[in-house]
């Protein structure tokens, strides 16, 4: 059971402790400074877009961005998704291009380079998928069509 004495004894220590704690004091507390410069070099933000539109575009560099990464493919999508929808209108501006080079060019040939040796955006190690097929298939196949056809067949 709760007292109304009690109740309202809290209440008003509560209150009272947020009177007391004033947002004007440093009690022992790190000062937070801004590390990271709010500039960004607009270079480097149309080379990293351009990386991840291009694996973004294409469905094998894609598949594989997503087998090796540890994120998620929700977040990994989302951020190749708005990529995609961002490069166009870097490759547009010419004084982006002028200054820093056409980056989607550039970066087109890096990733189908850089895939042949295993490599997709930042990761590295990618192994070959090796399909085989043979008369495997053909045991395979046929014994999938006896079955659904004999259930078929049997039915009532």
């Amino acid at each position: 059971m709760h007292s109304t004495l009690f109740t309202t004894l809290a209440l008003c220590l509560s209150l009272f402790s947020l009177v007391l704690a004033s947002p004007n004091q440093q009690v022992g507390g790190a000062v937070l400074t801004t590390r990271q410069s709010t500039a960004a070099d607009p270079c480097l933000d149309y080379s990293v877009t351009a990386t991840h539109a291009i694996i973004g575009k294409n469905s094998t560099y894609r598949a594989a961005y997503y087998s090796l990464s540890n994120v998620g493919t929700m977040y990994d999508a989302r951020m190749l998704d708005a990529a995609i929808a961002k490069l166009p209108a870097l490759t547009a501006d010419a004084a982006l291009n002028t200054q820093c080079g056409n980056f989607t060019k550039i970066k087109l040939a890096e990733a189908e380079a850089n895939f042949t040796v295993g490599i997709v955006g930042p990761f590295s190690g990618i192994q070959p998928l090796v399909l085989t097929s043979g008369p495997i298939v053909g045991v395979v196949v046929a014994a999938c069509c006896a079955i659904f056809g004999a259930t078929w067949m049997f039915m009532p």
